[in-house]
């Protein structure tokens, strides 16, 4: 008698069942040419209503879909700046859209796929002990929105933090 299921193989039945995340589906074709490109540093320069944060969602959830257990990160300005941007009309929206039964954490500010891959939802610009927080941790994805309005150095940020 087995007392407990591995959770790899609890998941692989889990998602037996669901369909998968067909993100190209929710996405127009520069968002999807965005999403696809191989480089490694990417960078998006759109007009002020251009679906950038949208994008980033999507990217992030396609990644959490694909990656089970990795670690993703968003960061925003600050927490609140960025919970104001991703939260509800970002990525319960695609949860919602795609029926991806992710679970938010408000405390923490997580999303966590049901195949144990976690968002991190961060704000960086105003306290240095929220950058201390992001050391020693393995990232898939780090989207960093509004970069152009950062006060501290992003190069810091990108090589020495993350």
């Amino acid at each position: 008698m087995i007392d407990e299921i591995d959770p790899f193989v609890e998941y692989a039945l889990e998602t037996k069942n669901r369909r998968q995340f067909d993100w190209r589906s929710i996405a127009f074709d520069k968002q999807i040419k965005f999403i696809e490109d191989p480089h490694r540093l990417k960078a998006s320069f759109t007009t002020r209503r251009g679906a950038k944060s949208y994008t980033d969602g999507i990217y992030i959830t396609k990644e959490l879909e694909e990656n089970p257990n990795c670690n993703c990160l968003y960061l925003g300005l600050t927490r609140l700046s960025a919970k104001g941007i991703m939260w509800k009309d970002v990525f319960k929206d695609i949860n919602t859209k795609c029926d991806l039964n992710l679970k938010f954490n408000e405390t923490e500010l997580t999303v966590t796929h049901p195949n144990g891959a976690v968002c991190y939802i961060a704000g960086v610009d105003v306290d240095e002990d929220e950058r201390k927080k992001l050391f020693g941790r393995k990232y898939k994805l780090v989207v960093i929105d509004e970069a152009a309005l950062y006060g501290i150095d992003l190069r810091d940020l990108v090589y020495v933090v993350l």
